[in-house]
């Protein structure tokens, strides 16, 4: 009796679109022929302007200069230096207390910061900078006069809070004022493109408190950091479709709220969940090989850095190509992996260094053990029988390089071995391959 082997794709990943190439394979004469070629749609612009976190800057001329005001609240505050290179009036350090930027209020902000990337990172000398900005998107205001004069300062600071803090929903960019008197800044001012009302912010975190709640109740109790990662990965994959054309697809509003989005909204709703369940967690910006903006989260789990990217977790991406129900729902291919891997298909182009992730006890195929060094009969008969006994409806395993990935190719799949680890009466069977990461699925 034939079987047969239905290759439903060389899952070759580009930004969105995947080539699915069907093969029927014959086990006696092992020849292939194919019967038809289907390839999804192109990428769209809509998911690499990454907008919501870029700024501009436009001068205004001074009549005169200025020796500025004294910080009517003194320059320190529990023994922590407020330092201001602006030239302040009166009116200005009134602006940034009814703004939140009061000794007090920054003090408290530096100590709460601490632990977050972009802050922790950014450099100690930009650390009241970001706490300024901070406090003034916080509290919603506009035309906030800021302790720097340098405007590429400002616009790191600037990136690096809306990169941290993806609970700030309601902005989409930014702008500042360069106040110059013979060409010399003299103050720089801030200001924020708030689309939300009070009333809007407050509806929307109405919806988005429910869907936290949902997502936490599902948390398995005592769940490890990784637990922690992979559940919000697959919830924010499961109840998120991928549609360039979503409204707020540049924040969390367009996940937790309207359950669809693009690359950035992916990040920033997995960045605000791990945070709510205390893993650190952080968004990175870059580009795909493709040349298109693209955005995931950089996560530390167990003391080590990994790379997560949801939105490759999904297939949805194929649902314009009519593929989608053929592949598995959840793509767990950058789930916690290192910055090799990453580089084969994102191009890293963050506001401040990272780190080069190395880490590998915390990668999906590992902890899963799904992660094999080569044909062991026992290895693969026990990841097949485990798939077979949880009920799902595919399983996926990883290869050590590409000399055990081509051993694959060629003893499971070319020789149709695959067949002595599946159930019996089983005649076909599908799968795809990642020849990047060196995995295979195989629809049970």
């Amino acid at each position: 009796m034939k079987k047969y082997i239905i290759l439903i794709g060389a899952f070759a990943v580009f930004f969105i679109g995947v080539l699915i190439a069907m093969h029927v394979l014959d086990e006696k004469y092992g020849v292939a022929t194919s019967s038809g070629q289907i390839t999804s749609g192109s990428a769209s612009t809509g998911d690499s302007a990454l907008g919501s976190i870029q700024g501009m800057g436009k001068d205004q001329l001074l009549g005169e200069g200025g020796n500025g005001t004294e910080n009517p609240e003194g320059d320190y505050v529990n023994q922590i230096e407020i330092k201001m290179e602006g030239k302040l009036t009166s009116e200005d350090w009134s602006v940034r207390q009814a703004a939140g930027l009061t000794n007090e209020g920054i003090a408290t902000a530096m100590a709460q910061c601490k632990g977050l990337y972009g802050y922790d990172n950014i450099g100690a000398d930009k650390q009241q900078l970001y706490v300024e900005i901070m406090l003034a998107l916080k509290n919603r205001h506009n035309g906030v006069p800021l302790c720097s004069i340098n405007e590429k300062d400002v616009e790191l600071a600037a990136s690096c809070v809306l990169l941290d803090h993806p609970d700030i929903f309601y902005v989409d960019g930014y702008s500042y004022e360069r106040y110059m008197f013979a060409g010399t800044v003299e103050k720089i001012v801030y200001s924020a493109n708030y689309i939300m009302s009070e009333e809007e912010i407050a509806a929307a975190w109405d919806t988005i408190n429910q869907y936290v709640d949902a997502c936490m109740k599902g948390l398995p109790a005592g769940a490890g950091e990784y637990e922690k990662v992979r559940y919000v990965y697959d919830f924010v994959i499961l109840n998120t479709e991928y549609n360039v054309e979503a409204p707020n697809n540049q924040n969390i509003c367009s996940v937790f709220i309207n359950r669809e989005s693009v690359c950035l909204g992916y990040a920033k709703a997995v960045q605000y969940l791990l945070q709510e369940m205390g893993v650190a967690c952080t968004v990175i910006t870059g580009e795909v090989t493709s040349g298109e903006g693209h955005a995931w989260n950089l996560v530390k789990v167990n003391g080590q850095y990994y790379y997560v990217d949801a939105t490759w977790g999904d297939a949805s991406y194929l649902s314009d190509s009519g593929t989608a129900d053929a592949l598995s729902s959840i793509n767990y291919d950058y789930l916690c992996i290192t910055t090799q891997d990453l580089q084969k298909t994102h191009i890293i182009d963050h506001p401040i260094s990272v780190p080069t992730c190395m880490g590998t006890f915390d990668n999906y195929y590992v902890r899963e053990g799904l992660y094999i060094n080569g044909l062991d009969s026992m290895t693969l008969a026990g990841i097949f029988e485990r798939a077979y006994t949880s009920g799902t409806s595919c399983i996926s395993i990883r290869c050590a390089n590409q000399v055990v990935f081509d051993s694959v190719q060629t003893e499971l799949i070319d020789n149709q071995q695959i067949f002595q680890y599946l159930r019996s009466g089983t005649e076909t069977i599908a799968y795809t391959s990642n020849e990047n990461m060196y995995t295979y699925t195989f629809m049970l």
